[in-house]
């Protein structure tokens, strides 16, 4: 079922249909994503940094910042 699925999903002029098709071939594989609840939502994760050498914390600042640089 799965294999006519994704035959469909890539073969079908219709494009509704291959939309169709692919979702439900990505439901299946993934699971269908969960309603968003904001209630859920937690609070950002925080960690102690004073038990950090200054050598660390300065190496784990300069990771922080690279790692902003490449995410826009």
């Amino acid at each position: 079922m799965t294999r006519r699925l994704i035959e469909i999903a890539l073969t079908d002029p219709d494009t509704r249909v291959a939309v169709v098709a692919s979702n439900s071939v990505l439901d299946h594989a993934f699971g269908k994503p969960r309603d968003y609840d904001p209630k859920e939502e937690r609070p950002p994760a925080t960690f102690d940094t004073s038990g950090f050498t200054h050598a660390e914390r300065a190496q784990l600042l300069a990771l922080l910042r690279k790692a902003k640089m490449t995410e826009g």
